[in-house]
């Protein structure tokens, strides 16, 4: 979806609340960040753009707690995520000079204009990225409303209907 009715939040890791040991970060984020205030209750985000400095030498995998049609698939696994049914957002991948690149935005279904956000970065081996005051940057998330039709498809595609 290629929607022009969108906000952009861009969240500082070291303004949110930082919880190392599970590889979080939260922010509150006031309704007034928002400047479509009177769209619907759902929308898409993804991941516009991010940055994270030198000091991460592993692949990160971005996640989204809240998302409403994404999740991990860890059945199985001895080696759990922090959390479940973590919405992915994207990966960045360290290239030789550090820089860090996005791979194709994925759009994720969850609650419009939140009043937290709660990202988590996790590491190529499936552990929490330690994020203290040697790891800054920022990620821009871009939150997409539906129309009404399409926020009507959604919820009639999730509603049950009686099978005869």
């Amino acid at each position: 979806m290629n929607s022009l009715i969108s906000d952009y939040v861009t969240l500082f890791l070291e303004d949110g609340t930082i919880d190392a040991n599970r590889g979080s970060v939260e922010w509150e984020v006031p309704s007034s960040a928002y400047f479509f205030n009177s769209r619907g209750g759902m929308c898409l985000v993804s991941l516009a753009d991010g940055v994270l400095n030198s000091s991460v030498t592993s692949h990160i995998v971005v996640g989204y707690d809240g998302a409403l049609n994404a999740t991990t698939s860890e059945i199985g696994s001895g080696d759990l995520l922090p959390v479940n049914d973590l919405g992915v957002l994207g990966n960045f991948m360290l290239s030789d000079n550090k820089q860090f690149s996005k791979t194709e935005p994925i759009q994720v279904l969850c609650p419009a204009r939140p009043q937290k956000i709660r990202l988590y970065f996790i590491q190529d081996n499936k552990t929490p990225l330690t994020i203290s005051g040697s790891v800054t940057g920022a990620m821009t998330l871009k939150y997409e409303y539906l129309s009404p039709e399409q926020e009507a498809a959604v919820n009639h595609a999730v509603s049950y209907n009686k099978i005869v």
